[in-house]
């Protein structure tokens, strides 16, 4: 801890407001003859590391907002304040966070925030100086002197897979576009119990063809494992090639799907799934949005004009400026923007002013990563004014060449393991690995008004629906007029026949097929109004309840399924389907009868009336009316 001596002439900069609590405990004495006063007490300040991408502006400025809520919280760290050595890097270069990181520690730092650097230098810079390394991005391998807020990895193919048996997911395609998306997603593929097609989303921007092919395997479940930045451009591109109906289902895994413009989806009809850790409702979290979105003043920085980072937006580069290699037909592929958080230059600049030339990020919401790094600045500071309650902290100078480790390292990463809070993204919590434990998340799913919270998922109880089963999803046929419906159907004459113009590359067209069936489905479409397709069902069968496979075949299992809209054929109604599928009123009724000729009786017999029984029956009948006979006349003497 670094004392600094106030003075009874405060000096009010960007900082001085928030530490104006350091202080009092201050009696300022003036002598009015002399004109002196008495010297303040000391406050002490503790250095703290971050480094942070260069590519991502927004760290910083959260870094160091939230270093200003603690030095403003009077409950936290009342006798000293922290102070933020902060650095950037490009992203991925490992060595130059090491050598920042080894500058940081030979000023003396009592922990180090940010980075995303897997089993790197920086951290084995800390863990072998002991020095607590606080993170808050997703990472597999965790050193003990790392305390990552990022829910690990089994916790989250944990969720994952208890979603995907919650939606009753059987079969469906995953979507990858990183080896760490496998990682996160493995649970769910070692299910036996479920059907996994396992896919690799292409490099470029243009990933039509892969999501042709799911298309052309029937599948209409997927789970999409990608960056949030490729999320728009992918359902958009599914969109232009139909795997958008309202019978397609998507579980997409990334934490910040609320972040998304999700306009174009909203009113398809397609059920979209997401999880959520950060908590929307939270008061404080609000409060900081509403503020960095009225803070905007007409030089285009935030924080009420302060230029916080060191930067102003006028002066940010368009960090997703289009390569001039991109053709202007992979360029049509990208939506209008790429991350609506990020700052960019508008398109259509003028000369009106700052605020119209630029587009400034979208304050509403705040990404899962940028709210967990305020939430490990408030877990650090309250778990160093516990520490500070019971020892004096010193932090020392450290050498990334010596042996020499901090002394109070262990100590603090242990009250940082142990203390416990609430902020943005729940409770805090964490197990002897660093590794956060009770996590609990939202699950929502896209409504014609938005991201709609529907359930939550804890690691005890599992996935737990705030709304019956059959109201957390999209169900499709609600609104067919105008719509495209998928009708399957099964060959059998008369009611369904290959036409002449039939075509194999061609066969969902309806001018395909001919019969009964197919003249009544284009009146139904012709009526009501939707354009339509005609397939005939793959296993040829009417459909049965399969005990081997555990699911219905034929044109019912297509039906339930979700792989098609209607089924129109010669189909008998039973019980068992009714139970599974909605039937119309019959269009035909009919049944099977069998024919016997009839023997003919050329002349009367007197004995004719006795025919309808046979002859043991009549002789039982009278030999009992003689023993009565006999009973009787015996009874009478």
């Amino acid at each position: 801890m670094r004392p600094f001596m106030g003075s009874t002439k405060l000096r009010f900069d960007a900082l001085s407001a928030s530490r104006l609590h350091c202080v009092s405990d201050l009696r300022i004495i003036v002598d009015h003859n002399r004109g002196a006063s008495t010297p303040p007490l000391q406050c002490s300040t503790t250095e703290t590391g971050a480094i942070f991408d260069e590519s991502d502006l927004r760290e910083e400025e959260v870094f160091r907002a939230a270093v200003e809520a603690v030095n403003s919280n009077r409950k936290l760290l009342a006798h000293s304040r922290l102070s933020a050595i902060v650095e950037t890097v490009s992203p991925g270069d490992s060595m130059a966070a090491y050598k920042k990181a080894c500058s940081m520690l030979r000023t003396g730092v009592a922990a180090i925030f940010g980075g995303p650097w897997e089993r790197s230098s920086v951290q084995v810079a800390c863990d072998h100086l002991e020095v607590p390394l606080l993170q808050a991005r997703w990472q597999h391998h965790r050193p003990p002197f790392v305390v990552n807020l990022y829910p690990k990895p089994e916790t989250l193919a944990a969720a994952y897979r208890s979603v995907v048996r919650a939606l009753g997911w059987r079969e469906f395609a995953v979507v990858c576009d990183s080896d760490d998306g496998l990682v996160r997603v493995k649970e769910v593929i070692k299910d036996s119990s479920l059907a996994v097609t396992l896919r690799e989303l292409p490099g470029g921007l243009d990933y039509r063809e892969l999501l042709k092919e799911i298309k052309m395997s029937g599948v209409v479940h997927i789970l999409l494992d990608v960056h949030r930045s490729k999320i728009h451009s992918i359902l958009k591109q599914a969109q232009q090639i139909g795997l958008m109906t309202a019978y397609h289902h998507y579980f997409i895994t990334s934490l910040d799907l609320y972040t998304v413009d999700l306009e174009d989806f909203r009113y398809g009809g397609t059920n979209i799934t997401a999880l959520r850790l950060i908590d929307l409702n939270n008061g404080a979290l609000q409060q900081i949005l509403r503020d960095w979105s009225t803070d905007l003043d007409n030089s285009g920085n935030i924080f009420g004009g302060e230029i916080v980072a060191g930067y102003s937006f006028a002066e940010v580069p368009n960090i997703f400026e289009m390569p001039a290699s991109v053709s202007p037909q992979s360029s049509a592929l990208l939506p209008d923007y790429i991350d609506s958080n990020y700052p960019t230059k508008s398109s259509s600049s003028s000369s009106v002013g700052i605020r119209d030339k630029l587009h400034v990020g979208n304050f509403s919401a705040m990404p899962t990563e940028l709210a967990l790094v305020y939430d490990a600045v408030q877990l650090f500071a309250k778990a160093l004014s516990d520490l500070d309650k019971s020892r004096a902290i010193e932090v020392m100078p450290l050498d990334c060449s010596s042996d020499q480790v901090w002394p109070l390292g262990a100590t603090l990463v242990n009250y940082i393991k142990w203390v416990q809070l609430y902020g943005f993204s729940g409770l805090i919590r964490f197990d002897a690995d660093g590794s956060r434990s009770d996590v609990k998340m939202d699950i929502v799913q896209l409504k014609e008004n938005g991201l709609d919270t529907v359930g939550r998922w804890d690691l005890t109880a599992g996935v737990n629906f705030s709304l019956p089963n059959h109201d957390t999803q999209r169900r499709p046929g609600t609104h067919v007029h105008n719509s495209f419906v998928r009708i399957i159907t099964v060959l059998s004459t008369p009611f369904v026949m290959k036409s002449k113009a039939y075509r194999p590359e061609a066969a969902s067209l309806p001018e395909s097929y001919e019969g009964f069936a197919v003249d009544l489905a284009f009146e139904v479409a012709r009526l009501v109004g939707f354009n339509y397709s005609v397939d005939v069902v793959r296993d040829a069968s009417y459909g049965d309840f399969s005990s081997a496979q555990q699911r219905w075949t034929g044109l019912i299992g297509e039906l339930v399924e979700e792989r098609a809209d209607m089924a129109i054929a010669d189909l008998t109604i039973t019980l068992d389907r009714q139970r599974m599928v909605d039937f119309s009123s019959p269009w035909m009724n009919y049944g099977l009868g069998a024919l016997y000729r009839s023997s003919s009786l050329t002349t009367a017999s007197p004995w004719l009336l006795l025919a309808p029984l046979r002859t043991e029956v009549w002789l039982g009948a009278a030999g009992t009316y003689a023993l009565l006979l006999l009973v009787s006349g015996y009874i009478s003497r």
